[in-house]
């Protein structure tokens, strides 16, 4: 299966992030993806105060009408998701398949926190943290959703892992800081350790109202470790590749790992 992914410096202003959105996810499709994911934060870098909605909503109606229309996949990034007036929001990804229909939805359990100097955040300042795990399906594919900071936990990983996953999505808006040193390594790393593809959507570039540019460098990463196609650090672009589950079962029979 083909698959999209899509780097994006989104902002804060949901209908110039829509309008980039669906020209990149219609550019995926001209090049033959059957599945397309999206970013972090995809459709508002903001206050997520300010965007925040429910599941469904407007945003995921969006999204179920292209997967209808375009007949794919939609791997939804991370939006704020609303659930009370009282609680603060979530920080949430979903499926769509191409019927229009939300399959899978997963709360970001991990929440960013880092004391650098020039990128001090602490997300749970503006979200609530997410406490249950998500298996999804993508078409036949098992897919095991974690968010950005997730990618660090690998317990998280484990459990995923365990319960079937094939491949994990990593939408992310990672700081600059952090990613050069620390991206490509993490994802190859946890492509290695749990013989999966790794499917890592990226924000780039200065972050409005955050005192921090996000790394970008996309990719798509095979169960050896590999890197099948890469975003640059900066720009919006969309990568492709293809996975294969043949060569899935070949790299997990190659090197067994029956208690991973």
């Amino acid at each position: 299966m083909k698959i999209g992914v899509i780097q994006i410096n989104s902002i804060n202003d949901l209908e110039v992030n829509k309008e980039k959105i669906n020209f990149l996810i219609r550019s995926a499709v001209l090049d033959g993806a059957k599945a397309v994911f999206l970013p972090e934060v995809a459709f508002f870098r903001g206050a997520s105060s300010n965007i925040a909605e429910a599941i469904p909503g407007h945003i995921s109606g969006f999204l179920s009408c292209l997967a209808k229309e375009l007949n794919i996949w939609i791997h939804s990034g991370s939006i704020a998701e609303k659930v009370s007036r009282a609680q603060k929001p979530f920080n949430t990804s979903f499926v769509v398949n191409p019927a229009g229909k939300i399959t899978a939805k997963y709360r970001k359990i991990h929440l960013f926190e880092t004391l650098l100097k020039k990128d001090s955040i602490c997300e749970s300042n503006f979200y609530a943290a997410g406490n249950k795990i998500t298996l999804a399906e993508i078409k036949d594919w098992r897919v095991g959703m974690t968010i950005c900071f997730d990618l660090r936990f690998s317990s998280l990983w484990t459990k995923l892992r365990q319960k079937g996953a094939e491949l994990f999505t990593v939408p992310a808006n990672f700081t600059y800081r952090t990613g050069k040193d620390h991206w490509e390594i993490l994802l190859r790393s946890r492509a290695i350790e749990f013989q999966s593809y790794v499917v890592a959507s990226a924000q780039w570039g200065e972050h409005i109202g955050k005192n921090f540019s996000a790394y970008g460098r996309s990719m798509i990463i095979d169960p050896w470790g590999q890197i099948l196609a890469e975003a640059p650090i900066e720009g919006d672009c969309v990568i492709l590749a293809d996975i294969d589950k043949r060569y899935l079962n070949e790299v997990r029979e190659t090197i067994p790992m029956k208690n991973a």
